[in-house]
């Protein structure tokens, strides 16, 4: 929303109900078909099993045809692996139809005690990453990368697992869907209370970020490097209209990231540009110039300069 949050909460905690377009759903594709796997927490799978729209929860899968054939025949990527985040292992693989959908490969990330709470998974496989109760977030994305060979990773959240990638400096790059509507970080008293809420419910909506904070000297910058709007409107908001703004960041820190991740990223996007054919290109700009019709040149906007 305007004023930074990401969820009514209670029966409504789907971001789809702030989003609410189509052109959100295409980018959220397009970004998948990108990635080697999707990170998500447990309780935001748990509340979209709950509150969504979808019976047994969403599965992450790429949606957009075009999208899924460009993944599998210009990128040559292999099936979509999403990894869970529960450091608790409180999961039940049985209640979500993730766990049971041949679109994508699901895996479990959990602690050692989680793994022995978590008990039989069935075929799901289970990252058992930290000590006691506590996951150790670093080995696990460094396993990721070193054992299973994930070199471009997205999360989709929810608010604690973003925070604590922010707060330990992995995460590159920002895309952000702007909805023109302000929501409020008070929850009010007349919104329903869900029966999965308790008594004692928290009296405020999430933001993107959870958990704690930056300091002044330890915030983190990002470079901005554009930003789109979505709809048929003229510039400028107005109540009522409902057009989005997306926007694409680029950590500030992430470019000094060290040499040989450098070219193993170069060398992934030189891949990826020689074995693309035209026809799902194509397809893919001429999707985007009618999802995007407002910007071209003029309303695209790119900063290469670094941000103090």
């Amino acid at each position: 929303s305007l004023d930074g949050l990401v969820s009514f909460g209670g029966r409504r905690h789907s971001g789809g109900w702030i989003a609410q377009s189509r052109h959100d759903r295409w980018m959220m594709d397009l970004l998948r078909a990108h990635a080697d796997a999707v990170l998500c927490g447990a309780q935001s799978l748990r509340l979209e099993t709950i509150a969504g729209p979808i019976p047994r929860g969403p599965v992450f899968r790429i949606v957009h045809p075009e999208l899924a054939r460009y993944r599998s025949e210009c990128l040559a990527k292999r099936k979509l692996i999403i990894v869970i985040v529960t450091g608790s292992g409180r999961l039940r693989p049985g209640d979500h139809r993730l766990f049971d959908s041949a679109a994508v490969e699901a895996w479990i990330a959990t602690t050692p005690e989680g793994r022995e709470r978590l008990g039989d998974t069935g075929k799901t496989r289970v990252l058992v990453s930290g000590h006691g109760k506590a996951l150790d977030l670093d080995g696990l994305l460094r396993q990721l990368r070193r054992e299973d060979g994930i070199g471009h990773l997205l999360t989709e959240g929810g608010p604690t697992l973003y925070g604590s990638l922010a707060r330990s400096g992995w995460v590159d790059e920002k895309f952000i869907t702007v909805a023109p509507q302000e929501i409020g970080s008070g929850i009010p008293a007349e919104q329903e209370t869900a029966e999965w809420e308790s008594p004692s419910r928290t009296t405020t909506r999430p933001t993107s970020f959870g958990g704690t904070g930056f300091t002044v000297e330890g915030a983190r910058w990002y470079r901005w490097i554009s930003c789109r709007r979505a709809g048929d409107q003229a510039a400028g908001i107005e109540p009522g209209i409902r057009h989005k703004t997306i926007c694409f960041l680029r950590s500030a820190a992430s470019e000094r990231r060290s040499s040989e991740k450098s070219r193993i990223q170069f060398r992934n996007c030189s891949r990826s540009r020689q074995s693309q054919s035209r026809t799902p290109r194509r397809a893919e700009r001429s999707f985007a110039r009618e999802s995007f019709p407002a910007a071209g040149r003029r309303q695209s906007c790119r900063h290469r300069r670094s941000l103090p």
